[in-house]
């Protein structure tokens, strides 16, 4: 009865969770990029014969359906150019009810090359769903056993089931029927293939899959810190360059000791500066201490460590 309780417990820490959290991607909107209704065999998504041994996929009278005929899952990369990772997919699947009650069926989205990575979004017949990070191999919904949390959203097989993830700069939500069921934040790919996932001994039909690039208006301009960090030191490169430029045509191409020298010098003379700067400023701060009466030691002993730092290293400069 004490581990029922405690089960229960943690099942209602994570429906109230699930009932609190909201969507990071709002207002969005979208420009259809990829769409498959199965109407017509084509290439976008494999096609194995019913003999093959481990999975069958065909193209039905409007679906497609799987077949997993082992005790390992599968994955179909749908045969359309990457995404980024601003993107938006809605697709209706079925879970067919026969099979072990652990069946389970997803999409895959931000896969990539060579199956390194990307996610995958699956849902099961217990009404249960879960996400996985392919590059690590971990589970994104970490509060659930196994990765598993129960959602009253999802429809029991054999009822469709229709899913969408949006993803807007790393940042990602889910819905089932309409309804927002988990969001998530991982920035680890900036685009990346799609399709569908297939688990052990399951059956399945999807009967659309589209795509859609996504735009958030008027949400800030996104920074990228690595492409920034590498601006500021070409900028740099090119600013010393042009600065060897200028005393070459002061001094001769010949005479590259004066000019290296130089270059040393004013680096100096801009860490001097800098320190003089936090040397003023923490001066200026001293003014304010009433270091007599000692009403504030524990500012007046910090400020003394810092003066003490700063001559230190300003003593240091060669």
């Amino acid at each position: 009865m004490k581990y029922l309780h405690v089960a229960l417990f943690f099942t209602l820490i994570i429906s109230t969770i699930q009932g609190v959290a909201q969507p990071y991607v709002v207002n969005e909107k979208v420009e259809k990029i990829f769409s498959e209704g199965f109407t017509d065999i084509n290439k976008s998504f494999i096609i194995t014969p019913s003999s093959d041994p481990k999975f069958w996929a065909t193209y039905g009278d409007g679906y497609y359906y799987m077949q997993r005929k082992i005790a390992s899952p599968r994955a179909v990369i749908a045969n359309a150019d990457p995404i980024t990772k601003n993107f938006y997919i809605k697709s209706k699947i079925l879970l067919n009810h026969l099979g072990p009650i652990e069946s389970s069926v997803g999409i895959i989205f931000l896969a990539q090359k060579g199956g390194k990575g990307g996610f995958v979004f699956e849902f099961n017949k217990r009404k249960k769903f879960r996400i996985k990070d392919l590059g690590t191999g971990a589970f994104i919904t970490k509060e659930g056993e196994n990765g598993w949390i129960k959602s009253k959203g999802i429809a029991p097989a054999p009822r469709n089931n229709t899913v969408e993830i949006k993803g807007f700069r790393g940042k990602f939500d889910i819905y089932i029927n309409g309804a927002y069921i988990y969001s998530f934040v991982n920035s680890s790919y900036s685009g990346g293939k799609f399709g569908a996932y297939i688990g052990p001994n399951t059956e399945a039909k999807i009967y659309y899959y589209n795509v859609y690039n996504l735009d958030m208006p008027g949400a800030e301009p996104e920074v990228n810190l690595k492409s920034l960090s590498s601006q500021i030191e070409a900028l740099k490169l090119e600013n010393d360059s042009l600065r060897t430029v200028a005393l070459t045509a002061v001094y001769g191409d010949s005479d590259k000791t004066a000019i290296s020298a130089i270059k040393i010098l004013e680096k100096q003379l801009q860490l001097v500066n800098e320190e003089n700067s936090k040397l003023k400023n923490a001066l200026e701060n001293s003014s304010t201490i009433d270091s007599l009466n000692f009403k504030k030691p524990n500012q007046f002993i910090e400020l003394s460590g810092q003066l003490k730092s700063l001559k230190t290293e300003r003593d240091s400069l060669s």
